[in-house]
């Protein structure tokens, strides 16, 4: 293949605090930016940093153009038109901020090489298309982009070959513009089959089938919402009406590496020591967690350890071993993180953890469940025993144990609902020098809230939030310092708030030492008061005044739960069904990274030892609808609901087959009997208003959504359904209103941006309309309806060569696509 001319220039790196501090703030061109709405996640990156910079930004668009320029020339010699403009005005952006004579020349010499290379090309491998988009480069006219200076005898010989091509062979032109408005769907019916995945978090295994009950032969039933998980979540799947990729499409093709993060050794698809798959890799503020397919064991595995900067001197390496040890020594406990091993890999210590698989669109941490209002008092006391029993296990196991991190990021909830504490003593490992501290004007936002921030404060390392305040004041602690965290999840899981309002450090400082908070009232649920004064009493300044150990808590849970419900709190099992609930546990986790049919074996494991395990068959009956075996799969949610009639769950799950196969009234039966056992859960909600829409039964539809909204104020796929419905009748302007509120609160909702676009175009707004569908592309880029969508709109627009690029992506997301 043909490399195209390369300037070699780069920006000088920047510190990282720097480079964040930029891509942290929104600019008023991130919506319209040529480079900043690329599908490529590596050009809209290195675009939006090239727009906040101030110093260098010659040379950011110097590798931009470069960048762009590698991407012309696909694999079977075809020009792309979309990135040959894009390289062009690259360069020609570096010309204009070109901060010397020698920059300004670089820039020039690059936009004559890149069209002289062009000519080249098309000469080398004259198809229509190349010898039109070689041309069109080299064309002198009065729009934006610049016009290289090329070797007129040679453009003037590919002039001839175009026309005698032309002359030839009237079919090879590249895009029948007359005969595609004659044969493709009235406007007003307008790719109208949306049915793909917005999720783009794991492009490196086959899209698992859809959780959607959108059936694929119905050509009106479009549907752009979908859940887009979280980068909190662990592979969390959406059991909701929606219809994503069914993973038998190939991917948009893009002819680059996969880049790795210099804070992570691995890489998607790479194979740690030969055995562990990764499937995913996560970056915390400190941490990175690779999650992973163990080949030898057939099972999944998460594999954890600091970043390298934090862990680069022996000193720091010790200390972690040592914490990562202890943390082992706790052995096996339902309601903590299990940790196997520590391996010396790349260097660097990593501990081997079990995979841990959240509730359907749910994060798996307790936070999710936190933000999403989704507890209810009877769930916040289970929990609330949870991290009480597995806290009381590790310290009677390891006498003296601390934590020192307690808080709803380091409490694990499981798909089944059990909350299990991770990162034992880990802060305590992190290299002091290594982490830059807060002074007392620095402010914390929400997302750096909830996120793993850990802060340096003397000589003890913590999240401001959860700190004691004899951690604070960096003396020696004990477990009822983890108590006094506790008390502050406690009160969050109670209120959905910190007990305190305080924002930079020294606020948190001040909170913790000085500041009695209000009891707990809370909104969304009744607090007993037995449970509002365990609440306070954890949060007692004094750690003398607060519950001296695990066990009093634990005392004080049973008996509130008891009182409450008149009956025993769900927590105690027998070793037969810990087992059978773990071999489940594994079976979700190999469902969440598309090991089916490992799966299904752990899932008959689990029910031969215990035949009457609801849980068990619900959960192989989800395996089986993503396999599309759809009569096994209902079979076995019939059995899980004989066994647990009121599994919500398991109703909605069974919903979902049954629109699959086209029964939608009793689907819609089903949605209904899921709202009801479980009114709390705003995907049920959703699930209705979505069958609803695709009976046609609109005002229904709308009411739903209503529903779910007064549940989740901020669900953004809601918001999405809302707007997809009202489109359906043909109330654009409520559409658009509707898709604005879904991308406002989830801007990489790739279906909302298009079905904003959508929406735009219904309303004669073109242009808004083709930077929609653009945005939908950067952020979805193998949805093969976004690409459809830009080109019939730029045709529309008459703009038939910037046409052809999305075109033919089109055809190579789906090359059977009519």
């Amino acid at each position: 293949m043909m490399e195209p001319p390369q300037t070699n220039r780069r920006p000088r790196p920047l510190p990282e605090e720097e480079y964040r501090r930029l891509l942290r703030h929104p600019h008023p061109e991130d919506r319209t930016d040529p480079f900043v709405t690329d599908p490529y996640p590596e050009i809209s990156e290195k675009g939006k940093l090239a727009l906040r910079v101030t110093a260098d930004r010659a040379n950011h668009y110097f590798e931009l153009g470069d960048l762009c320029a590698r991407l012309i020339l696909s694999e079977d010699n075809r020009l792309r038109i979309f990135y040959t403009g894009k390289a062009l005005i690259a360069y020609q952006r570096a010309r204009d901020n070109a901060a010397d004579s020698l920059a300004r020349t670089q820039s020039e010499r690059a936009i004559n090489s890149l069209g002289s290379w062009l000519l080249e090309v098309a000469a080398e491998y004259p198809s229509q298309r190349n010898l039109a988009v070689a041309l069109w480069a080299s064309a002198k006219d009065d729009d934006e982009l610049p016009s290289p200076t090329v070797d007129q005898s040679s453009a003037l010989i590919l002039v001839e070959r175009y026309r005698s091509g032309l002359a030839r062979d009237p079919q090879e032109t590249m895009y029948d513009v007359e005969s595609e408005e004659r044969t493709r769907t009235p406007r007003s019916q307008s790719i109208d089959v949306l049915s793909m995945d917005s999720n783009t978090r794991f492009p490196a295994y086959q899209e698992r089938r859809s959780e959607s009950l959108e059936s694929l032969t119905n050509v009106q039933g479009d549907d752009e919402t979908r859940h887009n998980v979280s980068m909190e979540g662990q592979f969390s799947d959406v059991e909701s009406l929606e219809n994503p990729d069914d993973g038998t499409q190939a991917p948009m093709e893009i002819p680059t590496v996969k880049p790795i993060s210099h804070e992570q050794d691995f890489a998607v698809g790479d194979r740690i020591e030969d055995r562990y798959e990764v499937i995913d890799v996560r970056l915390g503020g400190m941490g990175v967690v690779y999650l992973c397919y163990d080949h030898e064991h057939r099972e999944p595995v998460a594999i954890k350890s600091f970043q390298r900067k934090f862990l680069d001197n022996e000193r720091a390496v010790m200390r972690f071993e040592q914490e990562a040890y202890t943390w082992i020594r706790l052995d096996k406990h339902p309601h903590i993180v299990h940790a196997r091993l520590v391996r010396n890999i790349s260097n660097r210590p990593h501990i081997i953890l079990e995979h841990i698989s959240g509730m359907e669109n749910m994060g798996a941490d307790l936070r999710s469940w936190i933000d999403s209002k989704r507890l209810t008092l009877q769930q916040t006391l289970i929990f609330a025993l949870h991290v009480a029993l597995g806290m009381l296990h590790a310290t009677q196991k390891v006498p003296g144990l601390v934590h020192r991190d307690l808080k709803p990021g380091n409490i694990m909830v499981t798909h089944d609902g059990v909350a299990k504490i991770t990162d034992f003593g880990l802060v305590r490992s992190i290299d002091l020098d290594k982490v830059d501290e807060f002074n007392a004007t620095t402010t914390l936002n929400e997302s750096e809230l909830n996120a793993i921030r850990l802060t340096q404060m003397n000589a003890v390392v913590g999240t401001p939030p959860y700190m004691s305040p004899e951690q604070i004041r960096a003396r020696d602690v004990d477990s009822r310092s983890d108590i006094y965290a506790y008390g502050v999840v406690l009160y969050e899981m109670l209120t959905g708030a910190n007990p305190f309002n305080a924002r930079g450090v020294s606020e948190w400082r001040e909170a913790h030492l000085n500041i009695t908070p209000q009891p707990p009232d809370a909104t969304q649920m009744r607090v007993p008061q037995p449970l509002s004064d365990l609440t306070m009493s954890c949060l007692h300044k004094h750690a003398h005044e607060r519950p001296q150990n695990w066990q009093d808590i634990v005392n004080t849970l049973e008996s509130i739960y008891e009182a409450e419900f008149e009956e025993s709190p769900p927590i105690t099992l027998e070793p037969s069904s810990l087992e059978a609930r773990e071999l489940v546990n594994k079976g979700y986790s190999l469902t969440e990274l598309g090991r089916y049919q490992d799966a299904l074996d752990v899932y008959d494991e689990a029910i031969a030892m215990q035949s009457d395990y609801a849980w068990a068959w619900g959960r192989k009956g989800r395996t089986l609808r993503l396999l599309e075996r759809h009569d096994e799969a209902l079979a076995c949610y019939d059995k899980a609901l004989e066994l647990q009639p009121n599994d919500a769950w398991s109703w909605n799950g069974k919903g979902i087959i049954l629109d699959r196969v086209g029964r939608l009234e009793e689907a819609l039966t089903h949605f209904e009997q899921a709202t009801k056992l479980d009114p709390a859960y705003v995907w049920y909600w959703y699930n209705r208003a979505d069958v609803l829409y695709e009976l046609k039964r609109y005002d229904e539809a709308l009411r739903m959504t209503q529903h779910a909204l007064a549940i989740a104020p901020e669900h953004a796929n809601s918001w999405g359904k809302r707007g997809q419905i009202f489109r359906a009748m043909e109330h654009y302007h409520e559409a658009l209103s509707a898709y604005d509120k879904a991308v406002e609160l989830q801007p990489d909702y790739a279906w909302a941006h298009n079905g904003r676009g959508l929406s735009l175009k219904a309303l004669h707004r073109l242009d808004e309309a083709i930077l929609s569908f653009r945005q939908a592309i950067n952020h979805q880029p193998h949805g093969i309806w976004h690409w459809y969508n830009l080109t019939e709109t730029l045709v529309d627009t008459e703009r038939y060569f910037e046409a052809l690029d999305p075109a033919q992506e089109a055809v190579r997301v789906q090359p059977d696509h009519a």
